[in-house]
């Protein structure tokens, strides 16, 4: 179990996930595969880490009470906005309306 676990917090680890784009790999020395595949996707992944580069000018999104009623309502429309199956502006549309929806319940 351990050496399991030392691969995956290795670079060699953690490269299968930079190299598909999937997420960006918590082993630094990994993580140039995330840019390389989003570079060659035409994918500017910059602006991204732009906003966590300075945490003195942002803020933490907003939660409350009703943010998990929310969340479940637009969750499922925004897996289909990312598949491609629903129009961004539809999907957009209808996800606000039922996660206002769930909040207001």
């Amino acid at each position: 179990m351990k050496k399991v676990l030392a691969w995956l917090g290795s670079s060699e680890g953690n490269a299968p996930v930079g190299a598909s784009g999937s997420a960006v790999p918590a082993v630094t020395a990994a993580q140039q595969q995330y840019f390389d595949y989003w570079k060659g996707q035409d994918v500017d992944v910059q602006p991204f880490f732009d906003v966590i580069a300075d945490d003195a000018k942002t803020i933490a999104p907003p939660t409350g009470a009703g943010y998990a009623k929310g969340l479940a309502a637009y969750d499922p429309i925004f897996k289909e906005i990312f598949a491609g199956t629903t129009p961004v502006a539809d999907g957009l549309k209808k996800a606000q309306e039922a996660a206002n929806a769930a909040i207001n319940d």
